[in-house]
């Protein structure tokens, strides 16, 4: 018979099978404001003997988590299986902001293809059923997509095994996605596009030509090491010290504040916007900070059309991919990020170390994908080595 034992306040049951004993939280705490202890010892040796039986397989799990739900019930607690829907819509998890955004969506998509199908009780949805939603989301977004959202659905299932609604993660381990996005999807290989960086032209005829407020919001994101899209959108007028040529930024992928060197044309674009805007207007650019907020989609598309007229890249063919995947042209705002990697470790000679404290990347590999080495680069690469070598002496 399972025994009891206390550990950090909760009731554990002490099970012994196959001669190995085996310890298992039964969720009830030792004390309980409003209950009495001989109470929760008794829910507690309850529970106990469900956990033994499950442990020793004389009942399924599925039996033992809905005895132990109704034993809840009778105390006054716990409640009934959630379906799939109810669990996934109510969880919320522990990281940052933009992370849960990403969650949210992936919850979204996967609902929308169980249809009816979400309704079922979580402890019924079957691993078959989320292998093939897979395949189907590949016929519809990018493989970059799918992953992320793989990652987010991953992270809620195992939430419910912690909280032993279920026995285990119904979302398999899928190590080779590429492959199987190949086999459901022809096109898939047109969805992979490496960002490109802007030519120092194309960077001048941005910054000196676009209309307001791109123009100087471009700047702002090159000169301070390649922000992203929302980190411009968003940049704040406390975070300018014009007295020390500073700006502090903070990166929303990876959390970090960073101090950035103010250049003097940006400084003189600051300071001529300053002029135009209200005293206790908060934001640099404040129309494009409350579009960011309000999750306005054509923020971005807009400044690709700026790209198209400006001659800078060609419009997308007009032919479409299968589902919801976009067209996405190797030049866009997030270029600016490229652009800056690029002439400053490539045209510069930046140190990694260095530009990595201006750019935020955690590391050199990442920062290696943003920086684009052409055959000019490489040609005065191998100059600069080769003029180290002295030359032969002369022969007297």
């Amino acid at each position: 018979m399972a025994g009891l034992r206390k550990r950090s306040g909760v009731f554990y049951a002490v099970i012994r099978v196959n001669g190995k004993q085996k310890e298992l939280s039964t969720g009830v705490p030792v004390e309980q404001k409003g209950r009495k202890a001989k109470d929760l010892k008794a829910e507690a040796e309850q529970k106990a003997a469900l956990l033994e039986r499950r442990a020793k397989g004389e009942i399924s799990h599925s039996a033992a988590l809905d005895a132990l739900r109704s034993v809840e019930k009778i105390n006054g607690g716990g409640g009934d299986m959630p379906t799939v829907r109810e669990y996934l819509t109510n969880y919320r998890g522990q990281a940052k902001a933009s992370t849960e955004k990403n969650r949210q969506r992936a919850i979204k998509y996967f609902l929308e293809y169980l249809g009816k199908g979400a309704d079922v009780r979580l402890d019924a949805l079957s691993r078959q059923t989320v292998i093939d939603f897979l395949p189907w989301a590949l016929e519809r977004v990018a493989v970059g997509t799918v992953k992320l959202y793989r990652a987010m659905l991953a992270t809620a299932f195992n939430a419910a095994v912690d909280d032993e609604l279920i026995p285990r993660s119904p979302m398999p381990r899928i190590v080779k996605m590429e492959r199987m996005a190949e086999t459901v999807n022809p096109e898939i290989k047109r969805d992979v596009v490496k960002r490109q960086p802007f030519s120092p032209d194309e960077l001048s005829r941005i910054f000196h030509t676009f209309p307001q407020p791109w123009a100087d919001m471009a700047l702002a994101s090159f000169a301070l090491g390649g922000l992203r899209l929302g980190e411009a959108c968003c940049l704040r007028w406390e975070n300018v010290d014009l007295k020390r040529d500073v700006v502090t930024v903070e990166t929303t992928k990876t959390e970090k504040t960073l101090e950035q060197a103010l250049p003097p044309l940006l400084k003189a674009r600051l300071l001529a916007r300053r002029e135009m805007v209200e005293e206790a207007e908060p934001y640099i650019f404040p129309n494009m900070a409350r579009r960011y907020q309000r999750e306005d989609s054509s923020i971005s598309s807009e400044f690709s059309a700026l790209l198209r007229a400006a001659g800078i890249v060609r419009a997308m063919p007009e032919t479409s991919l299968k589902g919801n995947r976009k067209k996405v042209n190797p030049l866009s705002f997030h270029s600016l990020r490229h652009s800056f990697c690029t002439l400053g470790r490539c045209d510069s000679g930046v140190v990694p170390d260095v530009m990595r404290s201006i750019v935020g990347h955690n590391s050199e590999q990442i920062e290696r994908g943003y920086t684009t080495a052409n055959l000019e680069h490489k040609r005065a690469a191998v100059d600069a080595v080769m003029a180290c070598i002295p030359s032969p002496p002369v022969a007297e």
